[in-house]
């Protein structure tokens, strides 16, 4: 744009800023007139940076008030384009408000574009990368790993590191983290089945007088709420405890052992000797000494040192500790160049993730948590695109700046939540099955987002979310299978996500799943409050929601590899750092912290943090994600059992911030639980967490030891 003929918009009614924020502004606008004043004048326009800060504050107010100087210097270069001269010569007239939309579709549309064609490229790749890992193993042995070089490793390290010699060995070694894990965890997936297919047999007998089959789904909707209001009557989904017993006793036990045996892991031999792992009284983990051992990898369970490298970010040279604009934040200042960065930005995933772990201002959430899951973002008028109905489908309320022009609803979204208790399934079983999963979910949702503080006004919305969610038949497949693969998974790894209720009246191979592939478990609910304080409009919460449940917490939603490396990670840290209270409370006070730390790992930290703080830890959960969605965690690589450190310490696993936080957690009032004299007391001082700093927590963990 030419100097002497700034973009001036005074036809906006709604600035987005108070009066002392614009007078803040006008003081930096006067401070900077100043000094370009003092300062000499390029020889042409065009030495100027089109998008320069100067520029910005040189121009009017207004023109910060509700765009972005961005969408400004793109409507410019399209106006100039179109007249083909160049920009110091045709001055621009102010663009309307159509105009500037027009512009903002162009820019949304370019980073849809972008995101859909890198995420089919990712597909692609990991597709033709697993094809050619499948023709290395055929044609040759154990390939070594990048980036170590063998000569420099010490002797006796590699000895007791190595699996034992043969095929067996070389096919441990180069085996995915994840598949060793899952092979691990065969018998416990058996016992998890078998226990979540008794807690809805209970379900069905006390809630089986209740039922009534009609064709209203009016009143089928009706009485499902109806009955969950009835505290007599509630069940619930499966306890967290449950889950902790099977996972516990199915890694334990003998199968769990012999398939470390006959992965090739460590010999045979190895449990004569007495040598394995560094508990064998058991007295500060609950795993047996075959788990102990597999913890003692770096490419299985990584040190803190690693973890150092993996979480570089967070270091407090480079973190901000505390967001610059908190939720009641009238000025929206914060939000202006959030907004502006993302449209700059928004197709790149490293821009965006720093983005996320710069801490986000609550009315940008909403679409960069949508770029963060990949998900679509549309251009509306500034209306909303479906109109409420009956009380049940809410809608957003912005008035000021761009965030009410943008939106990350579909019209599917809203069909999925209009008709959750339309059901079609091909046997009057499955049907029965869906509408007692989503009596449990209500179950769930009264009893824990309705008696908790924070959540306790989004029962109505988590009510519709909840329902919709357990019965939506396009999560497991493509959702949950898509993110999956872009995360490397071989293909074989899908079945282990997905829990088959037993039928004893059929043979094993009639098992059906739920319709949406897991079991959500005791607390789930609290994952739907939690996104309720990002949008109040259903469509954009049920794309979140569904997104994030198909992308991360159905990762955790029972016996998974993601669940059991976080248990591993969780109890190698607090052995480490809180030594004396771990044994304290597993020895003398019969208490496991890591059946603590499973609560906070399921729920996410929805129910244990404040709110502000609980999004600001899922601000860094997604800037991880996002890099582990293009790149390859360790979870995704090859165990490399035989090196003494990991290769790759760029790329993490985003869920290992919640066991890295739980441990963070319990490290931190380590000393109240050395001063506890009955479990009880071990509950009561981390009942709630209300007055913790997630990032200032995170970086005491990482880098003050």
């Amino acid at each position: 744009m030419s100097r002497s003929t700034p973009l001036t918009y005074t036809g906006f009614s709604h600035p987005s800023r108070d009066t002392a924020a614009i007078r803040r502004s006008a003081v930096r606008a006067s401070a900077a007139q100043q000094q370009q004043q003092q300062r000499p004048l390029p020889a042409s326009a065009g030495d100027e940076p089109a998008n320069s800060t100067e520029g910005v504050a040189r121009a009017p107010l207004s023109s910060l008030d509700t765009w972005s100087g961005f969408l400004s210097s793109q409507w410019a270069e399209t106006v100039n384009g179109h007249l083909s001269v160049p920009s110091n010569m045709a001055p621009v007239a102010a663009p309307s408000d159509a105009n500037l939309i027009s512009s903002l579709q162009g820019v949304i549309s370019r980073q849809n574009t972008v995101v859909t064609q890198l995420q089919e490229q990712l597909v692609a790749r990991r597709a033709q990368e697993e094809e050619d890992w499948e023709l290395r193993k055929q044609r040759s042995g154990p390939t070594p790993v990048e980036g170590v070089v063998e000569s420099s490793k010490d002797a006796a390290v590699e000895t007791t590191a190595r699996p034992n010699d043969g095929p067996a060995g070389e096919a441990a070694e180069n085996t995915q983290v994840c598949v060793l894990l899952s092979r691990v965890l065969e018998h416990a997936r058996h016992l998890w089945a078998a226990a979540v297919s008794q807690h809805f047999k209970v379900a069905e007998a006390r809630k089986a007088p209740t039922e009534k089959r009609t064709g209203s789904h009016t009143k089928t909707a009706a009485g499902i709420k109806a009955e969950a209001v009835k505290e007599e009557d509630r069940v619930g989904l499966p306890p967290i405890a449950l889950l902790f017993r099977c996972l516990v006793d199915g890694v334990n036990s003998k199968a769990s052992q012999q398939a470390v045996v006959s992965a090739g892991v460590l010999p045979a031999s190895a449990w004569d000797t007495g040598v394995l792992g560094v508990d064998q009284l058991g007295i500060l983990s609950v795993f047996g000494n075959h788990v102990q051992a597999l913890s003692s990898f770096p490419g299985i369970v990584p040190p803190l040192e690693a973890l150092r490298e993996y979480f570089a970010e967070l270091h407090p040279h480079q973190l901000i500790t505390s967001s610059l604009c908190r939720a009641m934040d009238s000025t929206l200042e914060l939000a202006e160049s959030q907004i502006d960065a993302y449209l700059r930005v928004g197709e790149q995933m490293e821009r965006v993730a720093a983005l996320l772990r710069e801490g986000l201002h609550p009315s940008v959430r909403r679409f960069l948590y949508a770029r963060a899951l990949q998900l679509p973002v549309a251009v509306t008028d500034g209306k909303p695109m479906f109109l409420s109905q009956g009380g049940n489908l809410m809608t957003n309320h912005l008035r000021h700046n761009l965030a009410r022009y943008l939106t990350c609803s579909s019209r599917e979204a809203f069909n999925k939540v209009k008709r959750r208790f339309h059901h079609h399934y091909s046997s009057a079983k499955q049907e029965d099955r869906a509408r007692l999963l989503q009596r449990l979910a209500l179950d769930d949702m009264f009893i824990h987002v309705g008696d908790s503080d924070s959540f306790f006004v989004y029962t109505d919305d988590v009510e519709v979310l909840s329902t919709a969610v357990v019965v939506d038949r396009s999560l497991p497949d493509p959702k949950m299978s898509a993110a999956l693969r872009q995360l490397g998974r071989p293909k074989g790894q899908f079945e282990n996500y997905m829990t088959y209720l037993q039928d004893t009246e059929k043979d094993s191979s009639y098992q059906q799943a739920l319709p949406c592939g897991f079991v959500p478990v005791e607390g789930f609910t609290f994952l739907q409050g939690a996104l309720c304080n990002v949008t109040s409009d259903t469509g954009e919460q049920y794309e979140l929601v569904t997104a994030m449940i198909a992308q991360l917490w159905s990762r955790l939603q029972g016996p998974t590899p993601e669940l059991f490396q976080c248990c591993l990670l969780f109890e190698s840290l607090v052995q480490r750092l809180a030594l004396p209270a771990v044994l304290h409370a597993t020895r003398n006070l019969q208490y496991s912290p890591l059946a603590l730390a499973m609560r906070w790992i399921l729920t996410g930290f929805a129910d244990f943090l404040d709110t502000f703080e609980l999004l600001s830890f899922w601000d860094l959960l997604l800037s991880y994600h996002m890099r582990e969605m293009h790149r390859r965690s360790p979870l995704s690589l090859p165990a490399g059992l035989a090196h003494a450190s990991p290769h790759d310490t760029t790329t993490p696993c985003a869920l290992w911030l919640l066991p890295m936080y739980a441990a963070a957690v319990f490290v931190a009032r380590a000393p109240l639980v050395e001063a506890c004299r009955t479990a009880a007391e071990v509950d009561v001082v981390f009942a709630t967490g209300h007055q913790l700093r997630t990032r200032s927590l995170l970086q005491e963990l990482l880098f003050s030891r």
